[in-house]
């Protein structure tokens, strides 16, 4: 039986962001309300790992959609004498100015199918790297124009090769002889892939929010720290300002909403929004709110938040 060894490379060493530009082209490609507009604006302005978007639910969020609270997907194992005890943390993040009036309408045309109480009803990570995908197919072919858009297909297959000392060399030579094989495997070949919207957000965060101070970006984040105390996943993650499109003296002032505010908003915009739902249910909901004596806004706003 022929052996194999596999030998790993983790992403940490590549080029693997995503700059402003590209977001605010990947957001104004959709239209308002639409799933994948707003599960992507939250990965970059939040900083959440894809599984966790898709597992939001709308109790997660405030009425007013100012904040939002969520399970952090990593938890922490404890280990007693009989028992391990896996404990999630949470947390808490404000959600920019420019989505929330675009959230509330997305709740009204949507609440129907938050099965569960899912925010973004029955989804998998997999159904945001179909879209990924879909995206690079039309870039490639020629749908989607502009020198933004070749940044989705644009591979980062030039690793630094690690150089083996000859001891080293001789050590593998000797293990090709034993009938070894060596592979190179990647998590992805792609510079722009879902991972890269938290390492912008990260990256934001370090220079915007907390001027450099990697300590409390980790904290943040929610990254764990070493034994002596250093928070070495961040210091992986992040790039320098230029490299996302910051400015050179990056400060507070420089929010999601002056970088994304000003393209396609709820505000911008004026948009008549009607219902997706079907005649039969829209009676129904109408005749539920006469009875309760409630207006229609406030009886979405009570069918999500204390029904679902």
């Amino acid at each position: 039986m022929e052996q194999k060894v596999v030998i790993t490379e983790q992403d940490v060493d590549r080029n693997l962001c995503i700059n402003i530009n590209e977001i605010r082209t990947l957001l104004d490609y959709y239209p308002l309300c639409n799933p994948h507009r707003l599960m992507f604006a939250l990965l970059a302005t939040i900083g959440m790992r894809p599984c966790e978007v898709v597992s939001l639910k709308a109790i997660d969020f405030t009425p007013n959609f100012d904040r939002l609270k969520y399970r952090v997907y990593k938890p922490r194992i404890r280990i007693g004498t009989k028992t391990i005890r896996k404990t999630y943390k949470k947390r808490t993040a404000s959600i920019p100015c420019f989505l929330r009036a675009e959230l509330k309408e997305y709740v009204k045309l949507n609440y129907h199918t938050m099965v569960d109480g899912l925010f973004f009803g029955r989804r998998a990570t997999s159904s945001l790297e179909k879209e990924m995908k879909k995206i690079r197919t039309k870039v490639g072919e020629g749908y989607l124009k502009g020198s933004v858009w070749l940044g989705f297909i644009e591979q980062v297959d030039n690793v630094e090769e690690y150089t083996f000392t000859k001891e080293e060399e001789n050590h593998l030579e000797n293990l090709k002889k034993e009938g070894f094989k060596f592979y190179r495997k990647y998590k992805t070949k792609y510079r722009i892939s879902l991972h890269s919207f938290r390492r912008f957000y990260i990256t934001y965060s370090l220079w915007c929010r907390h001027k450099g101070d990697i300590i409390l970006t980790a904290r943040e984040i929610g990254h764990s720290f070493a034994n002596n105390g250093s928070p070495i996943t961040t210091m992986l993650y992040v790039y320098s300002p230029d490299k996302i499109g910051l400015p050179k003296r990056a400060n507070e002032r420089y929010t999601f909403d002056y970088f994304f505010g000003k393209g396609k908003t709820m505000e911008s915009e004026d948009i008549e929004l009607r219902f997706t739902v079907s005649k039969e249910l829209g009676e129904k909901f109408k005749e539920k709110c006469q009875e309760m004596q409630i207006s229609e806004d406030r009886g979405f706003r009570k069918a999500v938040f204390s029904f679902i």
